[in-house]
């Protein structure tokens, strides 16, 4: 960890770009409206995030963390999230 984490690359918030062409507003986000998929048969549901990362930001700290961290579809706008303890992100 220590060699991965040796030099970071800060975020850079930028106000344009591709991903800004196509925006869902809150009414209008529909979880269900992408393929979200349930891998195995015993799963407890869909599970967005398993291919996908998170930004995190530590309100006390300012730390910035990126992870993967598999996120349940429970409706068409919410998911949960198990965030470990000992894990970089944090529940606040």
């Amino acid at each position: 960890m220590k060699v991965a984490t040796k030099q970071l690359i800060r975020p850079i918030e930028v106000e344009t770009g591709p991903v800004m062409e196509s925006i869902i507003a809150e009414k209008d986000v529909n979880l269900f409206d992408y393929p979200v998929p349930q891998f195995y048969p015993q799963d407890g549901g869909r599970y967005i995030g398993t291919s996908a990362y998170l930004v995190t930001r530590d309100p006390e700290t300012g730390w910035t963390n990126l992870g993967t961290y598999r996120m349940q579809v429970l409706d068409e706008k919410s998911v949960g999230m198990q965030i470990l303890k000992g894990k970089h992100a944090k529940c606040t």
